[in-house]
């Protein structure tokens, strides 16, 4: 039981880690920042992070790949902390967008988007809710404004 209880301990590291590595600079598609290929879909998203990946009929491939990876890395955080599967009952990753037309900047250019807040909620087994949450500025993909990442395949 102590390792579980370790482990329950552990889980908003999880999900502070898990929010970071969703929204860096390599979550990319195709070389590009996959939230700004992905802008006018982002609100209201919501992604079960312990469903199996599916592909959806009809669905844009940058979506279902973007869900795929949010799937795979909680995945990998929840591992990397030594949880048993058993631990959590529910995760779930929520985003919603808290403003629009704001000014930001990408690669040093004045670029207006949006203000999203991307929400990870996690039920462990003893019904005990953890969440975290993270805010980032993302405009529309723009190949005039963004660079290609070199590791592009």
């Amino acid at each position: 039981m102590e390792g579980k209880r370790a482990s329950r301990r552990t889980l908003p590291g999880v999900l502070h880690n898990l929010l970071g590595t969703l929204t860096n600079r390599y979550a990319d598609h195709d070389g590009y920042w996959i939230f700004g290929l992905l802008e006018r879909q982002l609100d209201g998203l919501t992604v079960d992070l312990l469903a199996q990946d599916t592909a959806e009929c009809g669905s844009d491939r940058v979506r279902v790949q973007f869900i795929a990876d949010a799937r795979r890395k909680f995945r990998e955080q929840h591992e990397k902390a030594g949880h048993s599967r058993d631990v959590v009952q529910t995760a779930t990753l929520a985003i919603s967008m808290s403003s629009a037309n704001v000014t930001g900047a990408i690669n040093g250019r004045a670029v207006v988007g949006s203000q999203f807040v991307l929400r990870v909620t996690v039920r462990s087994d003893l019904g005990v809710d953890y969440t975290r949450n993270t805010q980032i500025f993302v405009a529309p993909h723009n190949p005039d404004v963004e660079g290609r990442s070199t590791r592009r395949v």
